[in-house]
């Protein structure tokens, strides 16, 4: 009783599915373990007596333990043997409740771990029904297994709200370890969905953001001369931006061309201030592909600069065209100032009011990108602020990016969709210096921004990190504590050769634009923090790491999507309240691609017992010939192994396919180099390569296309390929 009141003192504890739990019957209960305290979080939302098995960990070292024994909550020893086994079973026989945390310890990563063997075989002999409960927003928390060491912990207010999710009872012949993790997630959703912060505003967080920390500098921009800004300036500028927008421009969607740095950070920052929808529009795509961007999107209006407007002559500018630059020169001093001595000396809650910040944002458009056109024409991709936030949310999770003095290298384009939210949005929300550069593709100028600002954090791809191996001395890039790749897969030999270049591990993740983009990622390994747990992993190379908090998954088969378990590949389908309401003014393909709330991906993915996720290649990057699926990519791996191209710079080859009246399709090889056609069949031959899989026809090309994302150009490698 008294571990109940001093939870009820500490949370707001929301319990949703109460109903699940038998009043008087037996059950086994299976949960997530993420603090000291989750024995009275379940006993609370059960609202029965509950045994738990127990680990050492929990027994031995919790710091309140006599807590929990003096509130007369029942602690069984995870004993193994026979007559232990046989007690557990006859208690739920006899109507007992339960629990049993199937990770076996508390998670220190803030994901789900791996489900340890034996719970599930207790269920299927038990004969009694399995009730999963997941507990949302705990982790990082006081009593939690959080490792604080050199990391920012969550601030979170007094009476935090807990919510707590209990899900359908599984019968016993059901219970799996696919079963129980589709389970757990599917609550973690639905937990994170009911968080409160996901109704709010872009413009209000980063206003907060900015206001809380106004002497910090925030970005240093090496566009030029180096260029910082503190963030109380910011915020200030970004505010003059919003007072023109407000004067001078009618559109509800508003078009910037700008590359990475002060100029766009601004302008997307007074853009949502101002109440409307920035539209980051790739500069990079074809003339035709922008044209429909703009038609679209509905805009008429681009803010941009005039160093921008003279590099890019064939661009379709339309008519009204703002410059920023002579808006930031020509803002009243005066007002500048007046602003930021305000934000020096009022409260946030005050200025937010004054400056009529909006504070609901939920489901409205926060931001309209457009897919990069890798398999297709551009698609519109409307993302809400409950997209952005739950992103942003689901990073601090993880705590990815929660390491003191973190500096965030910020050179991805905002029409990337992780530059749009985890190079812009995430550091302007959070407490995080950004360096800016225009191009990820200068390597020599981006080396040298990261040895002068000890950036700690780089993000970006396989093909723009290749070149840094042979352009940039190690030392430059000492400081970097973690480096992220997307995007593409990275190859086992790229690792090593960064790995031994540089000394640091690249952290392999997986989004989408549709996502917000982030889904999964590597994280390091856990510093174990007791001596009677288990070792946990955060990372696993090959896999793109474990789905973020409140994403859930399943596994279909990709032909008659037909459900396969977790562990089996097949077409990946995710939701949560990072996944986008649907494609702009396109109700085929969403009908396509989106059904209650789950998206297709299009990927073909995997999940290990452990819960990290392989993907296993593009559905778009497979060839049918004679009713077979034909892996381009596991081709293309094999064909650089065979050729000793592994450390060329630039991609070497990629497989395509065109039309084939007598097999479906033919597979095709773009090579960069010249190839001996019969030499390289005989060695895929000798490989162990299928016939089938060998291409039968190779084309010499000058460049393999490339976007600007660093992502094949599938759409440009398919036309080569039929020509």
């Amino acid at each position: 009783m008294i571990a109940k009141l001093l939870v009820w003192i500490l949370y707001r504890i929301r319990v949703s599915g109460r109903q699940h739990i038998p009043k008087d019957g037996g059950a086994v209960i299976i949960s997530n373990h993420v603090t000291y305290l989750d024995v009275v979080f379940l006993t609370i939302a059960s609202g029965r007596s509950v045994r738990f098995i127990a680990s050492d960990t929990l027994q031995k070292t919790n710091r309140l333990r006599w807590l929990i024994k003096i509130s007369a909550i029942e602690l069984i020893p995870q004993a193994k043997t026979r007559p232990s086994f046989e007690d557990n079973l006859e208690f739920v026989k006899q109507g007992g409740l339960l629990g049993i945390f199937v990770e076996g310890q508390a998670s220190r990563t803030g994901s789900l771990m791996a489900l340890q063997h034996g719970f599930d075989s207790f269920a299927r002999d038990s004969g009694v029904p399995v009730i999963p409960i997941f507990m949302d927003n705990l982790w990082q928390t006081r009593f939690s297994f959080f490792n604080a060491t050199g990391m920012h912990r969550k601030q979170k207010p007094f009476r935090m709200r807990i919510n707590i999710a209990i899900g359908k009872p599984i019968i016993p012949g059901d219970v799996s370890m696919s079963s129980v993790r589709e389970s757990l997630l599917d609550l973690s959703e639905e937990s994170f969905q009911r968080r409160k912060e996901l109704e709010g505003h872009v413009a209000d967080y980063c206003f907060r953001g900015l206001a809380r920390h106004p002497l910090f500098e925030r970005i240093v921009d090496y566009t030029a001369a180096r260029k910082s800004l503190k963030s109380g300036l910011l915020l200030s500028l970004s505010l003059g931006i919003k007072n023109y927008v407000l004067k001078n421009l009618r559109g509800r969607r508003i078009g910037i061309v700008l590359p990475p740095g002060i100029g766009v950070t601004v302008a997307n920052l007074g853009v949502v201030l101002a109440g409307r929808i920035p539209v980051n529009l790739n500069f990079t795509a074809g003339k035709a592909a922008i044209e429909s961007s703009f038609q679209k999107g509905d805009i008429d209006e681009v803010i941009t600069a005039e160093a921008v407007i003279k590099k890019m002559p064939q661009f379709p500018w339309p008519d009204n065209i703002i410059d920023i630059l002579p808006i930031l020169h020509g803002m009243d001093k005066k007002g500048i100032l007046l602003r930021f001595l305000g934000i020096l000396c009022l409260p946030c809650f005050l200025l937010t009011r004054l400056h009529g910040v909006p504070r609901r944002g939920n489901n409205d458009e926060v931001g309209l990108l457009f897919t990069s056109g890798s398999s297709g024409e551009p698609k519109g991709v409307p993302l809400s602020h409950r997209n952005v936030l739950t992103n942003v949310l689901q990073i601090d999770e993880i705590a990815l990016l929660s390491r003191q003095n973190t500096t965030l290298m910020c050179c991805l384009p905002v029409f990337h969709s992780f530059g749009f939210t985890v190079t812009l949005w995430y550091p302007l929300i959070r407490r995080i210096k950004m360096v800016t550069l225009p191009s990820p593709l200068e390597q020599k100028k981006i080396a040298d921004a990261v040895e002068a600002e000890k950036v700690s954090v780089f993000l970006g791809t396989r093909t723009f990190y290749k070149p840094y191996i042979q352009r940039v001395a190690p030392e430059k890039m000492k400081s970097l504590d973690l480096v992220v790749a997307g995007a593409e897969k990275v190859t086992p030999e790229f690792f090593d050769l960064w790995k031994g270049t540089f000394g640091t591990d690249i952290h392999e993740g997986y989004g989408l634009t549709e996502t917000s983009p982030v889904v999964s990622v590597n994280l390091k390994d856990p510093i174990q923090i007791d001596t009677e747990g288990l070792p946990q992993a955060g990372y696993r190379r090959g896999a793109v790491g474990r789905l973020l908090p409140g994403v859930t998954a399943r596994i279909k088969d990709p032909n008659t999507e037909d459900p396969r378990s977790l562990f089996e590949p097949g077409m990946l389908y995710l939701k949560g309240p990072n996944i986008f309401g649907g494609y702009l003014d396109d109700p085929d393909r969403n009908a396509e691609i989106l059904s209650d709330g789950w998206f297709k991906t299009g990927d073909l993915a995997r999940f290990d017992e452990d819960g990290f996720l392989y993907i296993e290649g593009r559905l778009s990057r497979f060839s049918k010939i004679g009713g077979e699926m034909v892996p381009h990519e596991t081709i293309e791996s094999k064909i650089v192994e065979v050729l000793n191209l592994k450390e060329e710079e630039l991609v070497p080859v990629v497989v395509s396919a065109r039309p084939d009246d007598k097999k479906g399709e033919a597979l095709v090889l773009l090579a960069r180099i010249l190839v001996d056609e019969d030499e390289l069949r005989q060695r895929l031959t000798e490989e162990g390569l299928p016939n089938l899989w060998i291409p039968r026809i190779v084309k010499q090309v000058e460049e393999i296309p490339v976007l600007a994302s660093g992502k094949l150009d599938l759409k440009g490698c398919q036309a080569l390929a039929a020509e």
